[in-house]
């Protein structure tokens, strides 16, 4: 086999990835993530464009056939080097790995915070009274 054909093909296969990915983030940008009509949409138009630029690289020979390959894998790669430099916020392992409370373990904690305010305000007056006779013993 030819190494060019094989080049071709991985080419190919690379462009096509970045074109369905592209093609994907546009439909859900304009249509929505959620519904039949987004969907049906979504997969219609990626099927579509993938062809349609295939078909597009395939007919070109020479440097045209590389630019053109390009291009969709160049904006993938902006479009990543975008969102990594607008989101620098350096996450820990351990932040990732934080357990988050369920709404049931939150309502749990509530109720015994309650039950211990409520058994330090059932104390609270003998320490009042306390304080008020040894007040009176200093006088």
């Amino acid at each position: 086999m030819n190494s060019d054909f094989i080049l071709l093909i991985i080419m190919l296969s690379i462009v096509s990835m970045a074109a369905a990915i592209l093609m994907n983030a546009l439909c859900i940008r304009l249509f929505g993530a959620t519904g039949f009509k987004a969907k049906a949409l979504s997969t219609i138009l990626s099927a579509v464009v993938v062809v349609g630029w295939d078909f597009l690289v395939l007919t070109q020979q020479g440097t045209l056939r590389t630019v053109l390959a390009a291009v969709p894998v160049l904006i993938l790669a902006g479009m990543y080097m975008y969102s990594k430099h607008k989101n620098e916020v350096e996450v820990t392992p351990h932040e990732l790995a934080a357990k988050r409370t369920s709404v049931k373990s939150q309502r749990a904690a509530e109720r015994r915070k309650r039950r211990e305010e409520a058994k330090m305000a059932a104390r609270r007056p003998y320490k009042k009274e306390e304080k008020e006779n040894k007040g009176d013993s200093e006088a």
